[in-house]
Order: C-alpha cells, then sequence, then structure tokens
C-alpha cells in the first residue's frame, strides 16, 4: 500500500503545537513512512526518575 505524501500543513501544525508548548524547534525530519519528528534545542530534559536518581545518591543510607 503506498503511504500518503505528508503535507506542508501536517508539519506547520506539529511546529506549531510544540511551540505553543514553549519548547524550540530545532530541525523537522520527515522518514519515508511519513513519521514527522521535530527535535528541540533544549537537550536533555530531567525526569522525574533523574530527580529521584539523583536524591537517593545525596541521602541513601548503607543497608
Amino acid at each position: 500500500m503506498p503511504i500518503a505524501p505528508v503535507r506542508q500543513s501536517q508539519i506547520m501544525r506539529a511546529v506549531k503545537a510544540v511551540q505553543a508548548a514553549g519548547v524550540p524547534v530545532g530541525r523537522v525530519e520527515v522518514a519515508p513512512d511519513g513519521t514527522i519528528n521535530i527535535h528541540t534545542n533544549m537537550g536533555k530534559v530531567e525526569t522525574d526518575d533523574d530527580a529521584l536518581n539523583e536524591w537517593l545518591k545525596k541521602n541513601a543510607r548503607e543497608a
């Protein structure tokens, strides 16, 4: 089954959604299967797990 081409309007909609969330857009890639990948300029984003692991390193007691 042939894949429908990605339209510019679809890419712009995705980019605007990312920008509306306050995330800067670095570049956009469109895969052959039509997947739109938006890369940001933010670097690594800290997750709750990262914060927990950092806290455990500093505060965990030896068993």
